[in-house]
């Protein structure tokens, strides 16, 4: 019997011990949190709430105080919010403590906002008094218990804990095949302009970030699903200092349309997913700007300003604000919640110029007297416009950043890997020199005198860093074209397949702009650079419905070591509509890179290739020319090429609509001779565009600045 009581004492002490623990623990929580407190320049800003942990339901009640601790007051102090979205508020109420106004020197302003709900009740007493309920239900037991047992004698008692054991499931891994073809029910587009592609590789998702806030995702590079992020819904709160100081003009005033071509990239360095921001200004006022993230797919948050353009004149209102943030988290239903908020303000409304209010004085070592340099006027030499960032690491690990656009045209600079910002450390670029290299803008490695070229993005693949670059007008009949240049170093010099470098000394008429009403076709033309791909009509690729416009790509080596080229393609027959088109690449024995002829299926190059057999056959033959499309051009093509039939023959020889000869070295690699042309590629099978989707050969080749293309029709 003492032995029973005994047990039953240190029971109860027990259950006493984790009790108070809870209440401690408990109590403990209930401490105010140091999270809601944030200060800069002056300004501190205390977020506080009446609880931290809240009941679905109820209420939460926010205090705010701003306060001025300068020896000078503080003017237009304006805040925006982000309200959690599991709260519901009222949105006039937070609208009318937006606007702070001045601040005095040393004043305090308190605002407050509730959100919507029952009133926050504090349960701590109740559970407390619960919690000694139950000791002294328990204690009372054990009386009992003690008392029955002196008086009815030994009996047997069980007590018993229950525990559950959840069984983990075990998945096996079925060997099957792969899949050797797919359907149209496979594919699903989406409309993303000027997609910059991305992988993560924690998932193994793939996302396309693009401009107008849009993005996209997919696990196959085939079914593609629309993304959004906080890029589309805080955009005024993220670039608002920015576009206000610096892009504004009078005929473009609205930040929405003007988020052009971001780049996205992991930064090992940081550990944080960079994303590189065009804000495009009218009259080169433009800069590229720096968010991250610890997700990719966000929240981003605005981190700084990389390089600026167009520094001349002031901007409305030209006044150099600051920034704070503040945040205060609580414990909502069980999940953490938390609402932020930003305020801008500015302590003096000093005026400022452009050149001023960016960091150009400081690159090029200039006072605030000193006027820039002429050739930042010049769009001949250094007025670029500073949008389509592409960001890129070199094989040292060094990070670098391509920009630029028509006018001067495309420059790269280094940035910081621990900040991922620009390099002000690094000056190697040295001192002005033409079409070469600026000690702001950085190396000069494509374009200038308004030449068309925009959208560079640079690929690191086997050997060479490839730069790809878009000329034209992006419309449906803009003549929008991809070209390919190519280095061994990251900061160049690029040259095509013809040795031209990619860099103009003078403009060029044919690569330059043309009006979009003339009827010609020859613009845009450029002969600088591989033609990526052109307006086509072959053999498992749809008559009525033809690409036309393709443009403003990045690119990928894959984990597996597959390439692809991502861009954005307008259609002959769908007027303005977009969408975003996967081609796999391949490197042929020169070490150029081909693209295959149809979008991408799931394809695998052969090691082992194919036998003459297997190769010999009927094919649609179409070379990929420099002719644009344009619906008003007066030729019965208006620039879409269309294939020929050509007979590949066991013996090796070429013959029908062109003649010569092929033959195949190692792998899937292939030469062909055609008309006196050597071109170098690859034999790859993939499905067609058809909505039946067939298993095609095709082969792929490139020779001259030209890309060629084949497919099988018959054996």
């Amino acid at each position: 019997m003492q032995k029973f009581t005994k047990r039953m004492i240190a029971f109860a002490a027990c259950l006493v011990f984790v009790l108070s623990v809870t209440l401690t623990g408990f109590a403990a929580s209930d401490l105010v949190r140091e999270d809601g407190f944030s200060s800069y320049e002056g300004l501190e800003i205390r977020v506080t709430t009446d609880s931290d942990t809240y009941r679905e339901g109820e209420a939460v009640s926010y205090t705010i105080s701003f306060k001025n601790t300068n020896d000078y007051d503080l003017d237009n102090v304006t805040v925006s919010y982000k309200v959690p979205t599991n709260l519901e508020y009222d949105n006039l109420s937070l609208k009318k403590i937006e606007k702070i106004g001045l601040i005095k020197s040393g004043e305090e302003i308190t605002k407050t906002f509730t959100t919507e709900g029952e009133p926050h009740k504090d349960y701590l007493p109740i559970i407390i008094g619960g919690i000694v309920a139950a000791v002294v239900v328990v204690i009372l037991v054990i009386v009992i218990i003690v008392v029955m047992k002196k008086k009815k004698g030994r009996r047997t008692t069980a007590m018993m804990l229950v525990g559950a054991l959840l069984a983990g499931s075990l998945s096996m891994g079925l060997a099957t095949d792969a899949k050797a073809e797919v359907t149209d029910a496979d594919f699903s587009k989406v409309g993303v302009h000027d997609p910059s592609i991305v992988k993560d590789p924690t998932t193994g998702t793939y996302y396309i970030f693009g401009s107008h806030k849009a993005a996209a995702k997919s696990t196959d590079l085939l079914k593609w699903s629309s993304l959004s992020t906080n890029i589309a819904s805080d955009y005024q709160e993220l670039f608002g200092d920015i576009w206000d100081n610096y892009c504004i003009t009078e005929e473009n005033n609205d930040v929405s349309g003007n988020l052009w071509a971001p780049d996205v990239i992991w930064n090992e360095t940081m550990q944080k997913w960079c994303m590189y921001m065009s804000v495009n200004g009218n009259d080169w006022h433009s800069a590229i700007v720096l968010l991250t993230a610890d997700n990719i797919e966000g929240p981003y948050t605005y981190v700084d300003e990389v390089i600026f353009s167009g520094y001349d004149g002031s901007a409305d209102p030209a006044v150099e604000k600051t920034r704070l943030k503040a945040s205060k988290k609580v414990d909502y239903a069980g999940t953490e919640t938390e609402l932020t908020l930003t305020a801008t303000y500015q302590p003096y409304t000093e005026t400022l110029t452009r050149a001023e209010y960016s960091d150009i004085k400081k690159v090029l070592g200039l006072s605030e007297d000193e006027s820039l340099p002429a050739r930042y006027n010049s769009t001949d030499q250094s007025k670029v416009n500073c949008i389509d960032p592409a960001v890129t690491y070199d094989e040292e690990g060094n990070l670098w950043m391509t920009y630029g656009s028509w006018s001067a045209g495309i420059y790269q600079i280094k940035l910081d890997n621990e900040t991922g910002l620009r390099d002000y450390d690094y000056t190697e670029y040295g001192d002005y020199v033409k079409d070469k290299a600026d000690p702001y803008l950085g190396y000069k490695i494509a374009g200038g005198y308004y030449n068309s070229g925009e959208g560079p993005y640079i690929l690191h693949a086997g050997d060479y860093y490839y730069l790809f670059l878009s000329l034209g007008n992006l419309e449906a009949d803009g003549g929008y074209n991809m070209r390919l240049f190519r280095s061994e170093s990251i900061n160049g010099p690029y040259v095509d397949q013809n040795g031209n470098s990619a860099i103009y000394s003078a403009f060029d008429s044919k690569a330059g702009f043309v009006d979009i009403s003339s009827s010609t076709t020859n613009k845009y033309n450029s002969t600088k650079g591989l033609k990526v791909m052109s307006s086509v009509k072959m053999a498992g690729k749809s008559d009525s419905h033809v690409e036309v416009a393709q443009g403003h790509n990045s690119a990928l080596v894959d984990d597996d070591g597959k390439i692809y080229l991502v861009y954005h393609s307008r259609y002959n027959n769908t007027g303005e509509s977009f969408d975003v088109r996967v081609h796999q690449m391949y490197i042929n024995e020169d070490g150029w890179l081909v693209v295959s002829p149809y979008e991408y299926s799931g394809e695998t190059l052969s090691t082992t290739g194919f036998t003459a057999d297997k190769i010999a056959g009927t094919y649609d033959f179409v070379i990929n020319g420099l002719e644009v499309y344009t619906s008003k051009a007066t030729t019965a093509n208006k620039g879409i090429y269309s294939a020929v039939s050509i007979t590949l023959g066991a013996d090796g020889t070429i013959s029908g609509g062109a003649t010569g000869t092929w033959k195949t070295t190692t792998g899937s690699n292939v030469e062909l001779v055609i008309d006196g042309k050597t071109y170098k590629g690859v034999f790859v099978e993939q499905a067609n565009e058809l909505s039946t989707r067939d298993m095609t050969l095709t082969f792929t080749a490139c020779g001259e600045n030209t890309m060629v293309w084949g497919a099988k029709t018959s054996n």
